[in-house]
């Protein structure tokens, strides 16, 4: 079976987280490919093998959850941050923006950069970084401070997600390497149910530089922990060059394989970062915790089985399926959501519909591309993490002229741009074969 999860809710956090961070793991018989541009997960050596786990793992799950969290809690507060900062959400959102941004763009660079420095130091220090940045957000007393901690936060966390799958791998016996994978996926997941509906819950309520304190606090905690009981070290190798990173970019069919996901979420995004503003306009609440929730609820149910679905019947049908569940949400969200039942039942197909897209997607590049199986799996979540960065922009932008409900007709315009390039996709690779 393969399955992936985003960090961060839907696209963003299988991306998302994200940045999400965005911030993907294909474990198959044992063969390990990382979660980003870096070719962190499959030169870890292989450790003694012991019975159970290590219980470091769960600090690096505890990492995971706190990168995921940390996106999240913008989406819940941003029309808070809005008003106390004195800017419009549409300027708001671009915090999402420049952090996703960082993340798919300096993923690759920075992996290429630090490649052969000691991964015990790079995510150890980079977690502490986080903290101090997440410290900054906290006391931002203009907007433009905040903006510059989130692009700093983007840059920290592009390097700790990948690294946290590859130490968790290297922390684990042979038979167990899954197991840990998992484990540090778990804290992802955990953060699309609690930690980002908790946050946004504690923003709502205390203030939301609160909720940034707290996600520095753990953060801190977790890097204090690690430095005092030590990481290991992977041996020394050879470092993908930046270069050989983007080598799958000069194959066309590639790069028509993975416009895909781009155009779908930014269409995604442009109505999700700012879901907050419209549920709180169709609802009259000002609360959207127990709906993040909801939303939550359904990007994990689909990363629990739609890997499964999309094994037995491969994944070129299911593409078009899942971008067009996404699209008649997307269309429909601003009459769905003016009631408390259809806005649970908009929210979870909805959630379930991004990750669903993101796992057959990669089901696709993996067969059509394996000799580039590392590389294209790490493309495709930059891919997705370049979509939320966009999507926020364009959505900021789309807030200048239309209303926030109305946000949904400019998702779905670009969705559709998605549906009309993965048909010339389909084209292109050979036809329409049933288990690609």
């Amino acid at each position: 079976m393969i399955s992936f999860f985003w960090p961060d809710c839907s696209y963003m956090y299988y991306s998302h987280v994200n940045s999400v961070w965005q911030w993907i793991v294909v474990f198959v018989q044992h063969e390990r490919i990382p979660l980003h541009m870096s070719d962190t997960v499959q030169d870890v050596p292989v450790v003694e093998e012991k019975s159970k786990l290590d219980l470091r793992i769960l600090l690096l799950a505890l990492a995971t959850f706190v990168l995921g969290t940390d996106v999240l809690i913008v989406v819940g507060v941003l029309p808070t941050i809005a008003h106390e900062l004195h800017v419009t959400e549409g300027a708001a959102g671009q915090l999402i923006t420049v952090f996703s941004l960082v993340y798919g763009l300096g993923g690759p660079v920075l992996a290429a950069l630090v490649g052969r420095w000691r991964r015990s130091r790079v995510i150890i220090v980079a977690l502490g970084a986080f903290c101090i940045v997440n410290i900054g957000s906290a006391l931002s007393p203009t907007f433009a401070a905040l903006l510059i901690t989130r692009i700093l936060g983007g840059g920290f966390a592009a390097l700790i997600s990948p690294l946290a799958y590859a130490t968790a791998v290297a922390l684990a016996p042979p038979q167990k390497r899954g197991q840990a994978l998992a484990l540090v996926l778990s804290g992802a997941t955990i953060a699309n149910i609690v930690g980002g509906p908790l946050g946004t819950w504690i923003g709502e309520h205390v203030g939301w530089r609160v909720s940034f304190g707290l996600i520095a606090l753990v953060a801190g905690i977790a890097c204090m922990v690690l430095q005092m009981i030590g990481l290991p070290d992977s041996s020394t190798s050879q470092s993908l060059s930046l270069r050989a990173r983007l080598a799958p970019i000069g194959e066309p069919r590639l790069v028509l394989a993975l416009a895909p996901a781009f155009f779908a979420t930014v269409g995604f995004s442009v109505v999700y970062n700012y879901i907050a503003p419209l549920l709180q306009s169709n609802l009259q609440i000002s609360d959207i915790s127990i709906l993040l929730v909801v939303l939550g609820l359904g990007t994990v149910t689909a990363a629990q089985v739609v890997g499964r679905i999309t094994d037995r019947f491969g994944s070129t049908r299911l593409l078009v399926v899942f971008l067009v569940a996404q699209l008649v949400i997307e269309v429909s969200i601003a009459y769905t959501t003016a009631s408390w039942v259809g806005a649970v039942l908009a929210l979870f197909i909805w959630g379930a519909s991004g990750p669903s897209f993101f796992i057959a997607q990669q089901h696709r590049l993996l067969n059509m591309a394996p000799e580039h199986a590392n590389v294209i799996t790490a493309l495709n979540s930059s891919m997705n993490f370049l979509g939320i960065a966009c999507g926020a922009g364009l959505g900021g932008v789309a807030l200048s002229y239309v209303q926030v409900t109305r946000l949904g007709w400019v998702g779905t315009v670009c969705g559709l741009v998605g549906m009309v390039v993965l048909l010339i996709s389909f084209r292109v690779s050979g036809g329409k074969p049933t288990r690609e």
